[in-house]
């Protein structure tokens, strides 16, 4: 597996026993490792400005399967790392020395936390099976943010699910029907090979009083895909597949996608929300 370490940045390497010493735990462990300050800033040398360190750190955390977050030392890159992966759809693991405190924010980013005395205790992490695939963490991000959207959709009036703020923005019930859109095309068509007939733009332009069919299509639909993903393995889900608009990738790929998406359109959907309170009152 290959993970990003995240540690609180030195730019003295005073705590570079510290990363020698997790490397060569999780190398031991079958695991390879990327970290900023040790492949990137060279322990120091290079000096780069904080701007493009975090730079690095994003498009390292983005070639990475999950982020191991070592938090016995707290520092404000953590928490920014911390906050993309979590936005990407990335596991996030978080290990300390005993005694450490975490975070309310970040014990909710977390899908694990482990307290360790020694390094030796690090060896033997009992990794979750969402985090050895993947896809099984991205799928609920993704979830999570269709829920979040509903939830705030939930009883306005035909007025406030079809208002724009300005004429080519889309409305809060078009919203809805794309995200919707979008996980039946690439989840259930390209992921779990069903056949499906979609008319993206005019997802854009649809018009609902009421938005509880849309959600009762999301949640038929939620139901399917989660049965189908119950059958599939890790080397079905490994497998390269055709995204409709962006080329070969593989279904992991595709989740994250997703995740991402439906997290863009929700923030576009609370603005929009929002919007339409202040402009109403």
């Amino acid at each position: 597996m290959h993970l990003y370490l995240a540690i609180k940045y030195h730019p003295d390497g005073q705590n570079r026993a510290l990363i020698e010493a997790l490397s060569a735990t999780l190398s031991a462990a079958g695991h390879r490792s990327t970290c900023v300050f040790r492949d990137i800033e060279q322990w120091g040398a290079k000096e780069l400005p904080p701007a493009a360190l975090m730079r690095h750190s994003f498009r390292a955390i983005d070639a990475a399967d999950l982020v191991l977050l070592e938090f016995s030392e707290k520092g404000v890159g953590l928490g920014i790392e911390a906050g993309y992966a979590h936005s990407q759809g990335k596991p996030v693991v978080v290990i300390a020395r005993a005694g450490s405190e975490i975070s309310t924010t970040l014990q909710g980013i977390a899908q694990q936390i482990f307290f360790y005395d020694t390094l030796e205790d690090l060896a033997d992490l009992p990794w979750p099976a969402t985090v050895a695939q993947p896809t099984a963490v991205a799928w609920p991000y993704a979830v999570r943010s269709v829920e979040r959207l509903f939830d705030l959709l939930e009883g306005l009036s035909g007025e406030a699910l079809n208002w724009r703020p300005f004429p080519t923005a889309s409305t809060l019930f078009a919203l809805a029907t794309h995200i919707v859109g979008n996980i039946e095309e690439t989840i259930w068509g390209v992921v779990c090979g069903q056949p499906v007939q979609r008319q993206r733009d005019a997802e854009f332009q649809a018009v609902g009083n009421d938005i509880a069919a849309v959600r009762d299509r999301w949640q038929q639909l939620r139901a399917r895909i989660d049965a189908a993903l119950a059958t599939m393995s890790a080397a079905d889900l490994a497998q390269p597949r055709q995204h409709p608009r962006r080329g070969t990738m593989s279904s992991n790929e595709i989740f994250v996608v997703v995740a991402r998406h439906a997290a863009e359109h929700l923030a576009q959907a609370e603005m929009t929300a929002e919007m339409f309170r202040s402009f109403s009152s």
